[in-house]
């Protein structure tokens, strides 16, 4: 059975999601950008690249204090 499929979605669209969210609010994930950068090390693609960043879901415009916001309740107000 081939597993690398859960790596190839959760990597660039779970992980590297979370620390593209994380990079704006001044939270560091080293630990998850080595498993990411593993990852792609790993399966030959770049999940960094690949990863569902800021603008993609619709919030990069947000200052911080509305994006901590957001990623508390859900509401861009």
């Amino acid at each position: 059975m081939n597993k690398s499929g859960d790596f190839t979605e959760d990597l660039p669209y779970g992980l590297a999601t979370w620390v593209a969210l994380a990079e704006p609010v001044g939270v560091e994930m080293p630990i998850a950008k080595s498993l990411i950068t593993l990852g792609s090390a790993l399966l030959g693609r770049d999940f960094e690249a690949e990863r569902r960043d800021l603008r993609a879901l619709g919030i990069d415009n947000l200052p911080v204090e509305s994006l901590l916001r957001y990623l508390e309740t859900g509401g861009k107000e």
